[in-house]
């Protein structure tokens, strides 16, 4: 009998994890084994996987040092399906995997086939691919079609991709898409397969243009569904717009654009020598029948014909009002459900009433994602055992921070949090709030916020000791110092991994002390926050040792500064250089810090600092830099 191979997933529990775990263990040739983050380790989920005979080590993606190589000892292949904060971190996986042997490595591609310089995720992922290759462990490079529905991009997205229904040019460019559950099935076949070592291998089902698409929901659901058409010329301009805006705007943008516009996504591009020279994986496995589209659409409308506590999930299956609101009416109570999203488009016409959902009726809930959706959560009555909640509205700000307060004072076990806030703070008095609203298991916060709704009393009483991500944005805001997150990190001392904030009105030497509290930092994010040189002065590691193990936020890799910061390049210079120090010098730094990976900042006589011999070397060695547009 010949011995399974041991294959170790990061990202297991997350969508496309479970896919891959589905297929590994249906196929009855692997070993599986999760890598799961320790804080995460009594999570019902890693409970669920041990319980089908998955092992279980600890280890987190972001924070991989020696130690990660005997976690890595014994494994055949490696794949990582994690989320796309984690695309830089995966070089120091690639030199663990090396160092314990690892035969086989599949990154955390995941995407949809594209050509560099389209989008941005795209060219980071390339970037980690050039470097597979040049290190020389074997690995097998995977992308794969749209999921159906498309509109499923809302739950990486929130609240900043149109729903499916909006047409760019003529609704004829073909795509390929990909049901999720199909991607196990095809890599259980892929990766045991010599033909795809070292090799591209693209994973699709069907190919639709999208009003195809929206011809077969219609059919099936039978109803019209109302479009809207973006021309050509418009689609360009938004593209430019997004670019020049970078950040989100520009990967979702980016992402449309490549689909609908360009036609980057189906087969025959995928085997082009510039797009990678892809195998068909349906060519190499003609046995594998992919689900097709009328099919998923069929079980869409199925799941609302039926009530809801006969299933554990329903997500991106409730598009529309109508749908919504009948699903709510005909489920009552749902004891049995632990994951369910809505994703719906709305027009400008759309009605803006709110349709009450009672997080008590779902007892077991874990996951709620909402997009554009007029549900009104009401989180009074008991504690909620849920843990990530995520919901965007885009068209009506339909949360207040009454609701967040709410949110947080009966959600105790919540581990991501993603909000838009809309309605005016001042329904919320300060004597409503408690002094202290202690989180301990929440890793991620996400909030958007309107000028109206600053959660600053919020965050005077927030302790998040466990926070590893923090996505700030307030647009608007008129104020010119925002001190609050200096408040809520000095108190919780959180093991901060990636910062991000965007259009918080604050100062820089606020920002400064924000750092302050952040030494675990690894991504920082600065849009329209007026940095100078004291900035880069404070970033910038004495070579010589002396301040090595003070040097703010030793672990930065990735580091953002966004418009409005402006730099001398001799400043700019010796904070890269110090960062980067040579082989042969004795840097504290360089035992307690990481080099500098991706940088990007607005145009200031970069050219001066690109013809620096020292710096040429940085360029050379894996720095990646990023210039914004003047334009």
């Amino acid at each position: 009998m010949t011995q399974k191979q041991t294959v170790l997933i990061f990202g297991a529990t997350g969508r496309t994890g479970v896919s891959l775990v589905n297929g590994l263990i249906d196929s009855h040739k692997f070993n599986v084994v999760a890598a799961i983050r320790p804080a995460s380790k009594d999570k019902p989920e890693v409970a669920k996987l041990k319980s089908r005979g998955v092992e279980v080590r600890l280890v987190d993606i972001l924070t991989i040092d020696d130690s990660t190589v005997d976690v890595l000892r014994g494994v055949d292949i490696v794949i990582s399906a994690t989320d796309h904060t984690t695309i830089s971190a995966q070089k120091q996986l690639v030199d663990a995997a090396k160092k314990a042997g690892v035969k086989r490595l599949i990154p955390n591609d995941w995407g949809t086939p594209c050509v560099r310089g389209v989008r941005q995720y795209y060219d980071d992922k390339g970037v980690i691919q050039d470097y597979i290759r040049e290190q020389g462990i074997g690995y097998t490079f995977i992308d794969v079609g749209i999921f159906p529905p498309v509109a499923k991009a809302q739950e990486f997205f929130p609240g900043h991709i149109e729903s499916f229904a909006r047409i760019l040019g003529g609704g004829d460019v073909k795509n390929a898409f990909t049901d999720i559950d199909d991607i196990g099935t095809f890599v259980a076949r892929i990766i045991r397969d010599p033909r795809t070592l070292n090799q591209y291998v693209f994973i699709w089902g069907e190919e639709a243009t999208k009003r195809q698409a929206l011809d077969i929901a219609e059919k099936v659901r039978g109803i019209k569904i109302e479009t809207t058409i973006v021309s050509p010329a418009e689609a360009e301009k938004q593209l430019a717009s997004a670019r020049a805006a970078g950040g989100l705007p520009q990967i979702v943008t980016g992402y449309e654009y490549s689909f609908w516009v360009r036609g980057d996504n189906v087969v025959e591009n995928a085997k082009k020598p510039e797009y990678g020279g892809a195998l068909d994986a349906r060519e190499l496995y003609h046995d594998i029948q992919p689900r097709a589209l009328i099919d998923f659409a069929r079980s869409f409308e199925g799941i609302c014909n039926i009530r809801s506590n006969r299933f554990n999930s329903l997500v991106d299956h409730l598009k529309d009002m109508d749908a919504t609101k009948l699903w709510i009416q005909r489920s009552g109570n749902s004891p049995q459900l632990e994951e369910f999203g809505s994703f719906i488009h709305r027009n400008r016409n759309s009605p803006n009433d709110e349709i009450p959902l009672p997080l008590s009726s779902f007892t077991r809930l874990k996951s709620l994602h909402l997009s554009n959706t007029p549900l009104h959560i009401n989180f009074v009555g008991q504690i909620h055992s849920i843990q990530q909640i995520n919901v965007w509205p885009t068209q009506k700000g339909i949360l207040s921070l009454a609701d967040v307060v709410q949110c947080l004072t009966t959600c105790p076990n919540l581990t991501s949090l993603e909000l838009s806030l809309q309605e005016p703070s001042q329904t919320t008095l300060l004597r409503d709030i408690p002094a202290d609203i202690k989180h301990s298991y929440l890793r991620s916060l996400t909030l958007s916020m309107s000028p109206d709704s600053d959660p600053h009393a919020l965050f005077d009483r927030l302790l998040l000791p466990a926070l590893r991500r923090l996505d700030l944005a307030m647009s608007g805001s008129d104020k010119s110092d925002w001190p609050h997150l200096i408040l809520m990190l000095s108190r919780s001392r959180p093991p901060l991994v990636s910062l991000h904030i965007h259009q918080v009105p604050m100062t820089e030497l606020t920002l400064l002390e924000c750092l302050s509290y952040a030494p675990t930092l690894i991504a920082l994010t600065i849009d329209l926050i007026y940095c100078t040189g004291v900035t880069l002065a404070s970033l910038t590691v004495d070579v010589t040792g002396a301040n090595g193990r003070n040097v703010l936020c030793p672990l930065l890799k990735d580091v953002d500064f966004g418009f409005a910061s402006q730099f001398t390049p001799d400043a700019m210079k010796q904070m890269i250089l110090s960062r980067w120090p040579d082989s042969d010098q004795q840097n504290t730094f360089t035992h307690v810090g990481n080099k500098l990976r991706k940088l990007a900042c607005f145009p200031f006589e970069w050219n001066s600092i690109r013809r620096d011999k020292d710096i040429s070397r940085c360029f050379k060695n894996g720095l990646f830099f990023r210039e914004y547009d003047s334009s």
